[in-house]
């Protein structure tokens, strides 16, 4: 009862940390939207960094299921699990997600330095090389691998539209908020036991297959290859309908290069849209409120929100490629 009420409470004050895009309220919402807010509160809780992608139903469903399908069902061990999702979340400087999810790992009473120290040096080329991978990484590639790759992305879109906090309120009830959260995070663990893993994945649209990455190492959970290939083609299909092959092509080939970091320290004199894709790879804890108005000014909400899914899905494609050691 107590992970109930504090479920719907997260739904009404959460998208009051939302900044920048304009999602309908949950409640409101119809079509895919409302089916995929359905799931959410049946099998999690109706949570900011998804209904942030909520102006843009396609992408919802895609970052639901991306992260439902790696996170929140399989074999392997919940707790490492979550120690994946907040040691990247550590790398890549997002507070929002490392406050999240060190309470679902505290509610585990998860501690792998090995782990989280693999998972956390993916955020960088030269770092995921000096590192040694988990013992059992082959055993649960996959979700290993899957998770790392969700929290790439979603952490990239958290830290541009939504506030640092997991919780909007004062900073003096930060201990009551972080014994909430673990509670709260402990009770959705514990739902997720019985959840059937492939669920999601009816959610998304019919996608070009042509736009689906399907990454070697998640063959054997077909439900992780096909989130990966439907949250990836939902993206891409999404980009090269809103915006200019020619634009897409120079990001690409910019981010087909980057190693981790920042690769260049000024960023005068780009387009607004550009300028946010280019700081959503390569410092997504730079983005200010000013940089997403002015990408919303030059274009709308739907298409920032577009381009920021584009280019955090290229940067979480390629932080996976340094992880898997061997591919």
């Amino acid at each position: 009862m107590l992970v109930q009420s504090m479920s719907r409470m997260m739904e009404t004050i959460g998208p009051m940390s939302i900044n920048g895009v304009q999602p309908d309220r949950p409640v409101r919402a119809e079509g895919r939207a409302k089916d995929v807010y359905d799931q959410m509160r049946d099998q999690f809780f109706v949570a900011g960094p998804f209904v942030l992608h909520g102006e843009v139903p396609e992408l919802l469903a895609a970052a639901w299921t991306i992260v439902r399908e790696t996170l929140f069902v399989g074999d392997a061990d919940r707790g490492r699990k979550e120690a994946i999702a907040w040691a990247v979340s550590q790398g890549n400087q997002c507070p929002f997600c490392v406050d999240a999810h060190g309470a679902a790992r505290a509610a585990a009473k998860t501690n792998d330095s090995a782990l989280e120290s693999w998972a956390r040096s993916s955020a960088s080329a030269e770092e995921a090389a000096s590192v040694t991978a988990p013992q059992d990484l082959d055993r649960h590639r996959a979700e290993y691998l899957g998770t790392l790759t969700a929290f790439h992305y979603l952490n990239r879109m958290v830290s541009v539209f939504l506030d640092d906090k997991m919780m909007p309120v004062p900073s003096a009830l930060g201990t009551m908020t972080r014994s909430m959260a673990k509670v709260m995070m402990g009770g959705m663990i514990d739902k997720a036991q019985t959840l059937t893993p492939g669920e999601s994945l009816a959610l998304l649209p019919k996608h070009d297959t042509l736009f689906a990455w399907r990454p070697g190492w998640a063959a054997d959970a077909p439900n992780v290859l096909s989130a990966m290939a439907g949250w990836s083609a939902v993206i891409e299909a999404e980009a090269a309908e809103r915006f200019a092959p020619t634009l897409l092509a120079v990001l690409d080939e910019r981010f087909s290069r980057w190693q981790g970091g920042i690769q260049l320290k000024t960023f005068t004199d780009m387009e607004p849209l550009a300028r946010l894709a280019i700081l959503t790879v390569e410092a997504p804890y730079r983005v200010s409120d000013a940089d997403v108005a002015a990408a919303v000014a030059a274009s709308s909400s739907a298409d920032t929100l577009a381009m920021v899914a584009w280019a955090a899905q290229k940067a979480s494609r390629r932080c996976a490629g340094w992880a898997n050691l061997d591919s």
